[in-house]
């Protein structure tokens, strides 16, 4: 499922924060809360399509091997018999958060990263640094976009764990059976039986997997941006 959707969904999350970005501030640089909106704008958009491929992935990755049916198909047809169309979307608004606050910090924090940092380093027409600036024309170096990437995506990640890990509980319930009746009830049952702890269970691991690619994603989306803008303008309308 993520091999089908992760290239279509990243290209679509970064098309509309983009485009929301121009609608909230025009052709001035947006401020921090316009592109806080403009990233959870970016994650509503995407919510219901990454809601239904999420649910099939983790029914995949949780179901016992002699459970059938196994392939995506099978399981689809499945999970449509027992629950109808509302079974793709269990668990849909504890993934709408994760996804709108998780895509609004992520891309908040890179361009408030970027921005603090080169306010510091930024030397003046005097020649001295750690000056801060309000011209921040000057294109970001490669490792502050590296370090905005990556804090970018840990932060994200830190943010909205505990509400993915009720997301996942959600959605890992077998078509046809309903074990929790709310995310409200999710929530009490993970601290019931795992306590405050429950809601972190797993996050290191996906720090170590979140990081690193936002390290990555981020200044090559920043970078062709740049390189198609040089080439051929993009149009604002």
């Amino acid at each position: 499922v993520p091999v089908l959707t992760v290239g279509s969904v990243s290209a679509l999350v970064f098309f509309v924060n983009q485009r929301l970005r121009w609608a909230l501030a025009g052709q001035a640089a947006p401020n921090a809360l316009q592109r806080f909106g403009a990233g959870m704008g970016a994650g509503l958009a995407i919510s219901p399509a990454t809601c239904i491929s999420q649910r099939l992935k983790t029914l995949l990755q949780t179901q016992r091997q002699q459970q059938r049916p196994t392939s995506l198909v099978s399981l689809a047809a499945e999970l449509h018999r027992a629950e109808g169309a509302q079974g793709f979307f269990r668990g849909w608004r504890a993934h709408t958060l994760v996804e709108s606050c998780g895509r609004a910090v992520y891309f908040c924090c890179y361009d408030g990263v970027k921005r603090a940092v080169m306010r510091l380093t930024t030397p003046t027409q005097a020649g001295t640094s750690l000056v801060v600036r309000s011209d921040l024309s000057v294109e970001s170096p490669m490792h502050v976009r590296v370090l905005a990437g990556g804090l970018a995506g840990g932060l994200g990640w830190a943010t909205v764990y505990p509400m993915d890990v009720i997301k996942a509980r959600l959605m890992s319930q077998p078509p046809g059976t309903a074990i929790y009746r709310s995310e409200m009830h999710c929530a009490m049952e993970i601290y019931l039986t795992g306590g405050w702890a429950a809601f972190a269970r797993g996050l290191p691991l996906t720090l170590a997997r979140g990081i690193p690619v936002a390290a990555t994603v981020l200044p090559v989306h920043e970078g062709v941006v740049r390189l198609l803008e040089t080439s051929a303008p993009i149009s604002k309308g």
